[in-house]
């Protein structure tokens, strides 16, 4: 469900907003997982990572991860060189800026420097209907809206209103994958969870790799 290299980019147009919920305050997001101290033996430290693909990872910040209590304190701005440009729109989605750049980050939980999950907000992992959401970078100003058919569900959706800063992106999807929606501002409910990779990845060292 939460995969590495987190594919749901949907071609650079899935941009955030600081619509958050109060999820973000200021530069800081304060997380308390759900049951975090059960997994006190699997995690000891957090990362904030932004994911490079064959050019590593970038590690924005790291911190212990307290018992699933923890503060992590955003970067004000982020290297341009780090952020993926809007290069390509599907039929039906309308963007007000082409010109933004953005990206995700995420929180890489880490025992003994290798990943072994990914903490979201959102609902728990193995509810029926899926929603997940991750902390995003925008260099700039955006709104994107508009519907999108795809072969393989009803339709994805669009609602996002984006502000130069870090914001977050939600991803809702059904349970039998006929919809999926891209929205902004934390739905009633969403709270912060650690989903378990099978097996643990690669070490993650500070800096860039």
């Amino acid at each position: 469900m939460k995969p590495v290299v987190f594919t749901m980019m949907i071609a650079a147009a899935a941009f955030a907003c600081r619509d958050d919920g109060g999820v973000i305050a200021g530069n800081t997001v304060t997380v308390a997982v759900e049951n975090g101290a059960s997994h006190n033996g699997q995690i000891d430290t957090v990362k904030l990572v932004i994911e490079r693909g064959d050019d590593g990872n970038h590690v924005i910040a790291s911190l212990p991860y307290g018992g699933g209590n923890f503060t992590v304190n955003l970067p004000a701005s982020v290297n341009d060189s780090l952020l993926k440009p809007m290069e390509y729109l599907p039929a039906g989605i309308t963007t007000s800026n082409r010109g933004v750049k953005g990206e995700f980050a995420f929180l890489y939980a880490c025992k003994s420097g290798q990943l072994v999950g990914q903490i979201y907000h959102g609902t728990e992992p193995g509810d029926g209907n899926n929603l997940d959401g991750y902390l995003f970078y925008l260099n700039g100003d955006v709104s994107i809206t508009g519907t999108r058919t795809h072969p393989y569900r009803t339709a994805n959706e669009y609602r996002v209103n984006g502000k130069k800063g870090w914001n977050m992106l939600y991803i809702t999807r059904c349970t039998n994958l006929t919809s999926r929606a891209v929205t902004t501002g934390a739905p009633a409910g969403a709270k912060w969870y650690f989903f378990k990779h099978d097996d643990p990845v690669a070490r993650v060292s500070d800096g860039n790799e």
